[in-house]
């Protein structure tokens, strides 16, 4: 069974709180809210369906926005990895060894060239809830670099294996950059 930190659950679930969610809406997940104190982790198919239920009562760019809000701290002992990192590339190779601590539906690649490297994320999506995870991935993944280099470095491009939404004002917001959809691979 693959899984998800209930770090992150709790991260998504507090930030739907905040956009003014009511509680009660989320007492009908396979993981409900009040379950969440006890455990280290959520099935990765309940994490999906969270971010399925978000996107449809808050609206497309929800998992940009979660994303967004990630802090180093957010991501426990792999945060505390990454504050370490001397340089930016560094948080890839940390994150190949202890991003199992988060989730193991996670694989990421970089490909480095001298002027420009792609990150990959290599999840296909079975369901709607993995394309909008991945989407929350990348947002923070662009949070997680600014922090490192506190600088306010975006990406070139973003790019999605899934269609547009609706609105994309909130990716906008995040990449300030092309943001291309429907294309062959996940990257940065």
């Amino acid at each position: 069974m693959n899984y998800i930190s209930i770090r992150l659950y709790r991260k998504v679930v507090d930030h739907a709180l905040r956009e003014g969610l009511d509680r009660n809406h989320l007492q009908s997940l396979p993981t409900p809210i009040d379950e969440i104190s006890k455990l280290n982790a959520v099935p990765a198919e309940h994490f999906f369906e969270l971010h399925e239920l978000l996107d449809a009562m808050l609206g497309p760019g929800f998992s940009i926005r979660v994303g967004q809000q990630m802090k180093l701290d957010d991501y426990g002992v792999l945060g505390l990895a990454w504050k370490t990192c001397s340089w930016v590339a560094e948080i890839f190779d940390r994150s190949e060894r202890y991003f199992k601590l988060l989730s193991d539906t996670y694989v990421f690649k970089v490909d480095k060239h001298s002027d420009i490297s792609k990150i990959y994320l290599y999840r296909d999506a079975h369901r709607r809830g993995l394309e909008l995870s991945n989407e929350a991935t990348f947002s923070a993944t662009v949070v997680v670099i600014q922090a490192i280099s506190g600088k306010q470095l975006y990406p070139k491009a973003v790019s999605f294996k899934h269609n547009a939404p609706a609105s994309l004002d909130s990716y906008e917001q995040a990449f300030k950059c092309p943001i291309l959809f429907n294309q062959p691979f996940n990257f940065l």
